[in-house]
């Protein structure tokens, strides 16, 4: 398999960088200027044998370190090698991984993880953060007002706003901010609106309103110093919640999307292309997603702050499995109408790049603004 061949590789590169540490050196031809006084001479040369000697065991304690890396990954894979499927299925789940698939593609799948996991122990993997460039990714997902009969040109109001924080490089949720929003064109719920959020007609109406709202959010932003040092992006479970409930919000309030808001990354398509190899992979929901790394939803359902956890859940997973999340959706208004999402377009790796190179150099105007007359929040 390519991760054995891999750990072969990299064994062998290792043990020949081992035995050239401790192999015999010439001593080398070593210049010095005319001593101006007696000793001066053996002073020197046993400074710079000190020196050599030091950055000889220096380099074969970094090489033996990277040896015993990959040995503990060959051991790790030959166990593997060994487990019959049942026993596989079994370490997935301990693991909280997804066991579907065959044998093959189980293994490949372990091997995978605990390469990736004994490398970033050793410090031998660079952070989930220079993958991706952002770091911090916010998790979002809003319940808007809804009717039973769906229509493509029912005016949706954004009615819970919330937002989960994801420290890239630790892997891990650090923070939460929600507000509920007092919705204006349509004031009062529906049956329907309120049994399928739980979000009830006198939670809305001591609620403010959305551009009131959308400006605590801009504080939070800027509390978490997020867009003026630290870079991050918006992370959605599907284009609706951006192309749909915060287009539509910001409409009916004759604002302008933010421009943090413009582009973001969908979780669903990173999950389809990094386990692609699953021929299960496909996924309609988050649940499906949670199903197939062996999770299981927290909280209420369509809860728009527990369904945002569970998505920054898959994201953590993600980013522990070695994804790199990008941006890959933006809002391209007024769009083709031929689209499923007629204002939403896909973004290929180069914009993403190119969005990416935008927003860290936003943080180097935010931190001198004579760079820079625009405001900054992550555009």
């Amino acid at each position: 398999m390519a991760v054995d061949k891999e750990c072969r590789d990299a064994l062998k590169n290792a043990e020949r960088s081992d035995k050239k540490s401790y192999s015999p050196k010439k001593p080398g031809k070593i210049e010095t200027k005319k001593p101006e006084a007696d000793g001066d001479l053996p002073d020197t040369c046993e400074k710079m044998s000190e020196l050599i000697i030091k950055d000889e065991n220096e380099s074969s304690s970094c090489d033996n370190t990277q040896l015993s890396v990959y040995k503990r990954i060959s051991a790790k894979n030959h166990f593997l090698n060994m487990q019959d499927l049942a026993s596989l299925k079994k370490l997935c789940a301990e693991e909280n991984l997804t066991n579907t698939g065959k044998k093959a593609v189980v293994i490949k799948r372990l091997k995978e993880y605990f390469k990736t996991k004994i490398l970033r122990e050793a410090g031998l993997l660079p952070p989930p953060s220079s993958l991706s460039g952002y770091e911090y990714m916010i998790v979002i997902d809003f319940e808007a007002t809804c009717d039973r009969e769906k229509s493509t040109n029912y005016p949706h109001e954004i009615i819970e706003f919330p937002a989960v924080l994801v420290n890239v490089d630790r892997c891990e949720i650090v923070d939460s901010w929600r507000r509920y929003v007092r919705p204006t064109v349509n004031p009062v719920l529906s049956s329907f609106c309120t049994d399928l959020t739980g979000i009830t007609q006198e939670t809305v109406d001591k609620s403010e309103d959305f551009p009131t709202v959308l400006q605590h959010f801009q504080a939070w932003l800027t509390e978490k110093r997020l867009g003026i040092e630290h870079a991050f992006a918006i992370v959605t479970d599907g284009p609706f919640d951006i192309a749909r409930f915060l287009y539509l919000s910001c409409q009916h309030n004759q604002i302008e999307v933010p421009t943090w808001a413009t582009r973001w990354i969908n979780v669903k398509k990173c999950f389809v292309n990094f386990y692609r190899k699953d021929s299960r992979s496909r996924v309609n929901c988050l649940q499906d997603m949670l199903v197939r790394m062996n999770l299981k939803f927290e909280g209420t359902p369509h809860c728009g702050l527990d369904d945002a956890t569970n998505i920054a859940r898959v994201v953590t997973r993600l980013l522990k499995d070695g994804a790199k999340l990008r941006v890959n959706e933006r809002l391209d208004l007024p769009g083709q109408k031929d689209r499923r999402f007629y204002n939403v377009a896909p973004v290929p790796r180069e914009e993403a790049t190119a969005w990416l190179k935008k927003c860290q150099q936003n943080l180097a105007n935010a931190e001198d603004p004579s760079q820079s007359t625009e405001s900054n929040n992550n555009s």
